[in-house]
């Protein structure tokens, strides 16, 4: 294949364009795809966690007696994986409801953020060998900062799907290069037939006969602009060899006589 005909330049640009197409497509179901699961995910931690800190300011008694005795209580020790964790204003551990090491730099870490924004934060974090979706929300009562509320669940089940969806989205694009390379070549050559027709009609023109003219197509494009200007060339032409011929007849009529 000549690489620098302009059907390969043409089809190159085409088929990188459809690629490129297909590939922010896939992208952007991705991204959509992996931001509704984690949104499902914070929805549920932000309320479990909105619930501590509601049960935290409710009451005139001390935190930790309130929290310790109706937050963790039956409520969150019943559900699979999930981690609640209350920081009181000096970053300690004053309840929680799994056994947790409190001088864990991810407790630390998450509470000075939470502290220095007084913001719900959420991020991902590893405890142990175990990914973790994370929620951080202050506990305020009357604009006074009382503490962190920390919530968390086990996301291996949706990291699991989402390199199951990046790895079936790069197979299927794989399998796509081919059939869009070909078909792109196909309509860029399909497109093209025209001007290959039109170059294989002016070859056989010569300056021994001009009379044979392109096909005009009714098309209005670019292809009929460039059929009608090549025909006025040739009537152009034809007029001025006419002219030249009958120069030179009269010329040799002349010197004869």
């Amino acid at each position: 294949m000549n690489t620098k005909s302009l059907l390969f330049r043409i089809s190159a640009w085409v088929i990188v364009s459809l690629l490129a197409a297909t590939l922010v497509a896939f992208f952007c179901f991705y991204l959509i795809t992996r931001r509704v699961l984690f949104l499902n995910t914070d929805n549920t931690l932000s309320a479990h966690a909105q619930k501590v800190a509601d049960v935290a300011t409710s009451r005139e008694v001390g935190m930790h007696d309130a929290i310790a005795k109706e937050a963790f209580i039956g409520q969150f020790g019943e559900i699979p994986g999930m981690l609640v964790v209350v920081m009181d204003r000096e970053g300690m551990v004053i309840s929680s409801s799994q056994s947790v090491k409190v001088a864990d730099p991810v407790f630390t870490d998450l509470f000075f953020q939470t502290k220095s924004t007084l913001q719900k934060l959420f991020t991902n974090e590893t405890l142990g060998n175990l990914p973790m979706r994370f929620v951080s929300l202050p506990i305020m009562k009357d604009g006074v900062f009382l503490g962190t509320v920390l919530v968390a669940h086990p996301i291996d089940v949706i990291n699991k799907s989402i390199d199951s969806l990046l790895t079936i989205l790069g197979i299927v694009f794989a399998g796509f290069v081919i059939p869009v390379s070909a078909g792109g070549y196909f309509i860029v050559k399909r497109g093209l037939r025209p001007v290959s027709q039109m170059a294989a009609k002016i070859s056989n023109i010569g300056s021994e006969d001009l009379s044979l003219r392109l096909d005009q197509p009714d098309t209005g494009d670019e292809l009929e602009n460039l059929a009608v200007a090549f025909n006025g060339l040739l009537d152009r032409l034809n007029a001025v060899f006419g002219r030249e011929r009958n120069f030179i007849g009269d010329v040799a009529h002349e010197v004869k006589t």
